[in-house]
């Protein structure tokens, strides 16, 4: 198992994940991997932008994409971790969003992906991650708490609630 910096996957491979996405009429996660109406170079191009305090777009924050493969560049799932929190990702979006392929849930995989992200993180000189999550996705906060998430609080928005988990690292 490896865990790829999105601009070292083949195009092949990342049409294939996504095709399975969609064909479940699912939101991709994290949003970072939704290519929408771009061309695989066009979203490469932007990826590899996201990386860079010179050329992260001014609404965002400096991140990276990596995605969870098997030997063979099998995708299992991807997450996208951002080294600083706006506003906006200080409320809801936190430093880590992460999502597994439809056909590879339930495996370990999720927390695998989680804990790599947060190595990235700590390498990277992140002392706490902010990981938040929708009170209905049972899964997910079951993975954020195996990794010593504590519930700081929780907050209405669009019809959901969202609860803002804190992992020391």
């Amino acid at each position: 198992m490896k865990f790829l910096e999105a601009s070292t996957i083949s195009e092949d491979r990342f049409r294939e994940y996504l095709a399975e996405w969609h064909a479940g009429n699912e939101k991709i996660v994290p949003m970072s991997t939704d290519i929408a109406d771009k061309s695989f170079s066009k979203w490469r191009e932007e990826t590899i932008a996201f990386r860079d305090e010179k050329t992260v777009p001014e609404w965002f924050v400096r991140s990276e994409t990596f995605f969870l493969c098997e030997d063979n560049g099998y995708i299992l799932g991807a997450a996208n971790i951002r080294y600083a929190l706006n506003d906006n990702l200080m409320k809801s979006g936190g430093h880590i969003g992460y999502g597994i392929r439809p056909s590879e849930r339930s495996k370990g995989y999720a927390f695998i992906i989680l804990k790599l992200a947060l190595d990235k993180l700590a390498s990277n000189g992140v002392k706490k991650a902010l990981l938040t999550v929708s009170r209905y996705n049972r899964d997910s906060k079951n993975v954020i708490k195996k990794a010593h998430g504590v519930l700081e609080n929780s907050f209405e928005k669009d019809g959901d609630v969202i609860e803002r988990y804190w992992i020391t690292l």
